[in-house]
């Protein structure tokens, strides 16, 4: 009895990733109200920001602005600015606390894996 109470502790410290691999795909994908927080937080609209940037991108699309938010691998928030037009296309990354123009142009229009597709609010917001 002790043997095999012993060998179930002993086997439950050693895995191999795998069930913490698991575990992350049943807990869905990461939390993106962060990012959404990030993007709309008054800095971010400064003159020449990110935000200040798509609320005077013009003249203004027939299409609505849409924006996949997302996270890269190494769990910073992206925004992709995805327009009618792959030449205004552009990708944002947060770090440091600061947005910043990580791809301008063609960035491909592959929607990430795991992003939530927003509707950019007319002062270039996003909705929480």
């Amino acid at each position: 009895m002790h043997a095999v109470l012993l060998s179930a502790v002993l086997g439950a410290g050693c895995h191999d990733g795998h069930d913490e691999e698991e575990g992350r795909k049943r807990a869905g994908p990461l939390p993106l109200r962060g990012c959404i927080e990030a993007w709309n937080r008054p800095p971010n609209f400064a003159d020449g920001r990110p935000g200040y940037l798509v609320r005077r991108l013009g003249p203004r699309p027939a299409v609505p602005l849409f924006a996949h938010v997302s996270r890269d691998r190494r769990r910073r928030c992206v925004v992709f600015l995805d327009t009618p037009s792959t030449v205004d296309d552009r990708r944002f990354v947060l770090t440091h606390g600061r947005f910043s123009t990580d791809c301008a142009g063609d960035c491909g229009q592959q929607v990430p894996r795991g992003a939530r597709t927003l509707q950019f609010l007319s002062d270039g917001s996003l909705p929480g």
